[in-house]
């Protein structure tokens, strides 16, 4: 099995699409513009999405506290 660093992971995912869950239950979406060793991630063209990933709010930049965030998705593989 081999093992992955899920932050070495977000900073290769740098101006990709990923999908950010909540601890709150909500998620957003956007382009990781940058992520620091405590998983705080800035978002460009962020805008929250619903179960369905429909957009519900649009927010431009915004800024997740790693502390929130249960988990993040990446739309595409990055290599």
């Amino acid at each position: 099995m081999v093992r992955s660093d899920p932050l070495k992971l977000l900073i290769k995912a740098v101006n990709s699409e990923v999908i950010v869950r909540l601890k709150d239950g909500r998620s957003c979406r956007g382009i990781l513009e940058k992520c620091d060793q405590c998983m705080n991630l800035l978002l460009n063209d962020a805008e929250e999405i619903d179960e369905d990933e429909g957009p519900i709010a649009k927010y431009g930049k915004v800024l997740i506290r790693g502390s929130n965030i249960l988990f993040v998705k990446l739309i595409k593989r990055v290599t």
